[in-house]
C-alpha cells in the first residue's frame, strides 16, 4: 500500500477559527479531499460558556465547513469514562463525551467496542466490535474486525 498525497499539520492548542481556516488552507492548497481532526476535545474552547455548549458551537462549524468545501470531516471523540464501571461495557452514542451536539451533528457515528481493552494482556489481532450507532443516509448495525495493538491497526 502506498500513502501519497497526505498532510499531517500536528499544529496543538488550535482554537475553532484556527482550526476552520486551517482545513480551507488544507483543501484549497493541498487539494485535500477528506479531514481527520484528533480529536474533537482538543479544539480549544473560550472559557466563557459551558464546555458542552462550546463543543456544540465546534460541531455545527465543522459541519458547516465540511457542506461548504463539500468534504467529510472525521472527528474522533473519547467516551465518559464511565462505561468502563458497567457491567455492559459496550459504548453507545448518549457516553459520547462533553456534548449531546456531537451526537446531533453527526451524520455518522461509529463507536469502537475491544474486550481485549480490558484485559491484562489482550491477545494479537484481537476481535473488535464496530457499532455503527448513527447512519443518516444508511443504516445502523455493527460488524467485527481485528486490532494488532504492535501496530495500532484496526481492519
Amino acid at each position: 500500500m502506498s500513502l501519497k498525497n497526505i498532510t499531517i499539520s500536528d499544529k496543538g492548542g488550535l482554537n475553532r477559527a484556527q482550526v476552520i481556516a486551517l482545513v480551507r488552507q488544507m483543501v484549497k492548497r493541498n487539494k485535500c479531499k477528506i479531514v481527520f481532526i484528533d480529536h474533537l476535545g482538543l479544539v480549544q474552547v473560550s472559557d466563557k460558556g459551558n464546555l458542552a455548549h462550546e463543543i456544540g458551537k465546534t460541531t455545527a462549524l465543522l459541519k458547516s465547513i465540511a457542506k461548504e468545501l463539500d468534504i467529510p470531516i472525521v472527528c474522533l471523540c473519547q467516551i465518559n469514562r464511565s462505561v468502563e464501571n458497567g457491567a455492559n461495557r459496550i459504548p453507545s452514542m448518549s457516553d459520547l463525551r462533553d456534548s449531546g451536539r456531537i451526537e446531533e451533528d453527526s451524520d455518522c457515528i461509529i463507536l469502537l467496542y475491544r474486550e481485549g481493552y480490558y484485559q491484562e494482556k489482550p491477545p494479537e489481532g484481537e476481535d473488535v466490535k464496530y457499532i455503527i450507532a448513527k447512519c443518516r443516509n444508511g443504516k445502523r448495525g455493527s460488524f467485527n474486525g481485528k486490532f494488532f495493538a504492535e501496530y495500532m491497526r484496526f481492519v
